[in-house]
């Protein structure tokens, strides 16, 4: 193994499922082969599903660092990239004081800074949430002592920077799914052309409670009689989050309310979305992108909160037809899912042509000839 210019090191976190976690590995194996890449995971039970395991170690944290040719590697390395910075005091401990800082770039996906904005530097709080306040600290000093910053959308570099003002390099690349998975979304989209009696909603991505479920639920409980299906995909996040709002959405719409709770495949999952006719994102940060992305790219009509980062990334850079959470109060089943043809027609077009560009690789580029 050649160490040097090449070679960029990657840490990455685990999730459920390892959704995220295989398709970034897949990515650069196979979009970007011209850079040796090593990456580091967490040590589990359930193997990853990627296309090779050439250079993928997986341990937990300590044997990492204690391993000699481990030490060798990131020191010799051109880029460390620490992707998902989620609240380990032991992760950010072991940044700030390895000496690695001046190469590392932080890719940040989300929740792992949003998190960070309610917390505030003021002696009254950090004496009631000590350990919380540790955290942002921790959190704050590793923004500003690392090389650089990577953000999902531009969008997030200005809420990143409200939340840990820094004097960093910003960059902004996507999070991306395995280029193995290959769907024929035109085949997609017109198996599920034809109008169904009943009409299918898809409300949030996940079982946290940023999804703001509940406040989606009472807009459009006048609906609950209706022909209308409620589907709500809670395969992953907070136990207790995922009962309450099963229990809530039975209450509210009975048997009309579908949870999804098990995890599917890529494709089984593509086909659920495209039998929706809408789907409603009230996520209170950025959240749930790969739902609103492949929605999108079937021609679904999509509503976001206005008060988001995402809103702005669809809407003004992306130049999307998205609605807003606001136009639900007191709206009519047929409003709800009317989304004209040519404004469909836009999306898909949008969407199309960014799946098919080299925008990913591009904007990875740059971060690793910085």
């Amino acid at each position: 193994m050649m160490f040097g210019k090449n070679i960029i090191v990657h840490f990455i976190s685990r999730d459920p499922e390892d959704k995220f976690a295989a398709g970034y590995i897949d990515f650069f194996k196979l979009r970007m082969p011209e850079w040796e890449h090593h990456f580091f995971v967490r040590k589990s039970d359930v193997p990853l599903r990627i296309c090779n395991c050439d250079n993928v170690h997986e341990d937990n944290l300590l044997r990492i660092i204690l391993n000699p040719d481990n030490r060798k590697l990131l020191h010799q390395c051109r880029k460390i990239i620490y992707s998902g910075i989620w609240a380990s005091w032991k992760r950010r401990t072991f940044l700030i004081l390895s000496g690695l800082t001046s190469k590392t770039y932080l890719h940040f996906w989300g929740g792992d800074f949003y998190s960070y904005r309610d917390i505030h530097y003021t002696l009254h709080y950090t004496l009631r949430h000590p350990r919380r306040s540790l955290n942002k600290l921790l959190q704050h000093s590793l923004i500003k002592m690392c090389a650089g910053t990577i953000n999902l959308i531009n969008s997030d570099v200005e809420e990143l920077c409200r939340i840990f003002p820094n004097n960093t390099k910003h960059f902004v690349a996507p999070m991306m799914g395995s280029p193995r998975r290959k769907l024929n979304f035109a085949e997609i989209r017109q198996k599920h052309s034809q109008s169904n009696h009943t009409h299918r909603i898809i409300i949030g991505n996940s079982a946290t409670n940023t999804n703001q479920h509940m406040k989606i639920f009472h807009v459009l409980e006048h609906l609950k009689n209706e022909n209308i299906t409620i589907t709500c995909p809670l395969s992953y996040g907070s136990d207790d989050y995922r009962i309450e709002i099963i229990e809530t959405g039975r209450k509210i719409f009975g048997r009309n309310f579908i949870p999804v709770t098990d995890f599917m495949s890529f494709e089984e999952y593509v086909n659920l979305l495209a039998s929706c006719e809408a789907g409603i994102f009230n996520n209170n940060r950025q959240q749930a992108m790969g739902n609103i992305s492949l929605l999108l790219r079937l021609g679904k009509k999509v509503y976001l909160r206005e008060d988001t980062s995402m809103w702005k990334h669809y809407t003004q850079n992306m130049k999307y037809i998205v609605y807003p959470i606001s136009e639900l109060e007191n709206i009519t089943l047929h409003e709800l899912v009317n989304f004209p043809p040519e404004l469909a027609y836009n999306n898909i077009k949008i969407a199309e042509e960014r799946a098919n560009s080299n925008y990913a690789v591009e904007q990875w580029r740059k971060v690793f000839e910085d």
